[in-house]
């Protein structure tokens, strides 16, 4: 499920309806629209991370690049796997 846009003018349908036909309370909406918000931002940042790095050293391997790309994930406060 996407997020859906802040303006109730361009929505056909409410919150309260759209979370009545998924079954979720507007809680749990919410809830879920901010986590997916926060993950977008988080992959947003990696990404440009990681392509930064990529111009630098293509060849290198994915073990390599989470050792070498830790302390730019510390300085950004990112906590991530290697997959």
């Amino acid at each position: 499920m996407e997020t859906i846009d802040n303006n109730p003018k361009e929505r056909p349908y409410s919150i309260s309806t759209i979370c009545k036909g998924y079954y979720l309370t507007r809680d749990a909406f919410y809830k879920h629209q901010k986590r997916y918000i926060k993950r977008i931002k988080i992959e947003n940042q990696v990404l440009e991370i990681v392509h930064k790095r990529r111009r630098i050293l293509p060849r290198e391997g994915a073990r390599k690049l989470m050792k070498s790309l830790k302390a730019d994930f510390e300085k950004y406060h990112i906590k991530i796997g290697r997959e």
